[in-house]
């Protein structure tokens, strides 16, 4: 048996400005956003603060911070200006 370290992902804040959309390659569902969903998740975010953490993966070529999960939660907080850094999950 081999001993495999494998850590685990790491939960912090992040600006907006450092996230990079890949849609082509992790957008699962279709290449759209729907904007029904995307208003009821800034209507959500301006009244309770904050939305679950967007999934991110750091591109270990270009240390870039690309979105996995949360298309929607990241419309949202673009589409209400948000400037604060959000929740996020780095793999």
């Amino acid at each position: 048996m081999t001993d495999q370290s494998f850590s685990r992902p790491a939960r912090r804040s992040v600006s907006l400005q450092t996230i990079e959309t890949r849609p082509d390659v992790f957008q699962f569902r279709h290449s759209e956003v729907y904007e029904h969903h995307v208003g009821d998740l800034a209507k959500a975010l301006q009244s309770a603060g904050g939305l679950d953490a967007l999934t991110l993966w750091q591109d270990p070529e270009t240390g870039s911070l690309v979105l996995v999960d949360g298309h929607h939660r990241l419309a949202a907080y673009q589409q209400t200006g948000w400037t604060k850094k959000v929740p996020a999950v780095v793999h």
